[in-house]
Formats: C-alpha cells, structure tokens, sequence
C-alpha cells in the first residue's frame, strides 16, 4: 500500500515538472484568452439554462469583454511593466467573475 502511494506521488510531481510557466507575453496572452473563452462559455451556458438571467448572463459576457480588452492592452504595451499590469487586471475580473458564477455551476 504505502509502495503504491508514494509511486502514485512520484508519477504526480513528475507530470506536474513538465508543466512550465509562460514564457513571454505572447504564452501568456494566449493562456489569458483561453480563460476568457472558457468564461464566455460558462456564461452562455448559464443563460441558457436559466440559471442566470438574460440581464445577468449579458453582464457576465461584457465582463469578460473587458478582461478580453484588458489582454490586448498587454500585448500592444510597449513594456513588460505595462503588459504585466495589463494581465494582472484581466485576471482579477476573470477570477471575481469565477467566484461570483460558481455558486450557479
């Protein structure tokens, strides 16, 4: 049992080792518009199943245009200070969006 466990452990943190962090503002960009989408999704899907109303799921969608606004403030910056302000604001309404929205999931 405990061979089983700590072997369960090792292949863990070897596939988590191969995970690495974005590399430039383009990886992260990128990652950033892959939560917006999956946000999106989440707030069409809400709507439709009435579980948010049509004002609250339009709500939702426009927050996400704004985190989607917020990313391509991060690319066109012309530096890394202004692209990670620019992300770090993207995140905080993608994050509060996901907090609010995880009691209708």
């Amino acid at each position: 049992m405990f061979k089983s466990i700590v072997l369960a452990l090792a292949i863990f943190v070897a596939s988590c080792a191969s995970l690495t962090a974005p590399r430039n503002i383009q990886d992260s960009a990128a990652y950033a518009l892959g939560q917006v989408t999956a946000m999106r999704n989440t707030c069409t899907s809400l709507g439709e199943a009435k579980k948010l109303s049509p004002t609250g799921a339009a709500g939702c969608l426009t927050q996400t245009d704004r985190a989607r606004k917020f990313i391509e403030v991060a690319i066109a910056a012309p530096d890394l200070a202004s692209q990670d302000t620019a992300l770090q604001r993207a995140f905080e309404i993608l994050t509060y969006m996901d907090e609010v929205l995880k009691d209708y999931k």
